[in-house]
């Protein structure tokens, strides 16, 4: 009897390859610190619990709810990762399933608001408690470069993404601003309402996560206020200033070149990564296929035939665009 595998796949080790890669996206959302901190972020500015990420995972890990969501939702899963031009789009999705996994019908996802008939907003999440309290929950994944010129005190200005255009301070003034602020006018009342939410007791708070590339030369001496102290770092380097950094690495250091779509991605099958001598270009393919910035992983062996990352390196094509309008030089690299 011909084993059933769902549309897409060839084989049961295909299927397992694609799980095992989804489930690391899952565990690195559910690890991954926030970009800042919520709490002085304003007087009366909600905070999610700091533990809420490990309870979640451990929950789901534990009664296997995960697994069970994952195994009904795969055939619209599958697609949707396949297809996704936008990281943050698939980061939401993710999002979704962990939430949807642990509140099921008390969960409203990607809910509009409109005033007479046009839509002015949106609102990420909306969670029922078992205690029945509705939590609404913003969400963000964002990759951001610290700029050139910034000097020894960071402010939230300076770290932009890849392309010189979104800032995490204009992206931080939207979440605390405009998103957490939305519930409490007049037309999502309604429309809240419409949903059995009562938009008067609704906690609402924000959740901003990603990665911050700093220069080579290391991370500026005083942060900002918001920052997170233990949000995920990483370096960043021009393509030309490669050599400077492989001339002190193993031959035999193992690593995965990735486009943006697979930036979540804890663990890798081994066979997707290349040694230090190969890096050139692999480097030079990926960047070629991405518009000009990938993401550069060393690696250690599971010693079960995948690797998990160990640093992270975003590595620019200046030669594609500048990474600022004014196109200033970063800080210097050795």
């Amino acid at each position: 009897m011909r084993e059933f595998l769902p549309a897409g796949f060839s084989s049961r080790a295909e299927l397992s390859r694609y799980q095992r890669i989804l489930f690391s996206e899952i565990e690195w959302i559910l690890s991954c610190p926030s970009l800042l901190r919520w709490d002085l972020a304003g007087a009366g500015m909600p905070v999610l619990h700091p533990g809420w990420q490990s309870f979640l995972w451990k929950r789901l890990s534990r009664e296997r709810l995960l697994v069970r969501h994952f195994l009904v939702a795969f055939e619209e899963l599958y697609p949707k990762r396949e297809d996704s031009r936008r990281l943050g789009r698939w980061y939401e999705t993710l999002m979704a399933l962990c939430f949807g996994s642990l509140y099921g019908e008390g969960m409203f996802h990607g809910v509009q608001i409109q005033n007479q008939r046009q839509t002015i907003g949106e609102l990420d999440f909306l969670l029922k408690t078992p205690e029945g309290h509705w939590l609404h929950i913003e969400v963000g994944l964002k990759f951001y470069i610290y700029g050139a010129g910034a000097g020894e005190r960071a402010r939230l200005s300076d770290y932009r993404g890849a392309r010189g255009i979104d800032r995490l301070d204009t992206k931080f003034d939207m979440l605390a601003r405009r998103q957490l602020t939305l519930p409490q006018k007049s037309p999502a009342i309604r429309s809240l309402a419409n949903l059995g939410v009562d938009a008067g007791v609704l906690a609402s708070f924000a959740w901003l996560q990603g990665c911050l590339f700093y220069p080579v030369c290391g991370v500026p001496e005083f942060l900002p206020a918001l920052m997170e102290p233990g949000h995920l770092q990483g370096k960043w380097l021009r393509l030309k200033h490669l050599l400077n950094l492989l001339n002190d690495r193993d031959q035999n250091q193992l690593w995965v070149v990735s486009g943006r779509r697979d930036w979540m991605v804890l663990e890798h099958p081994l066979e997707n990564t290349v040694q230090t001598e190969e890096l050139p270009v692999r480097l030079r393919e990926g960047l070629d296929l991405t518009g000009g910035v990938v993401l550069l992983r060393s690696c250690r062996n599971l010693r079960d035939g995948w690797v998990r990352e160990d640093e992270r390196f975003l590595i620019v094509d200046s030669g594609q665009y500048k990474l600022w309008p004014d196109e200033r030089e970063p800080a210097k690299e050795p």
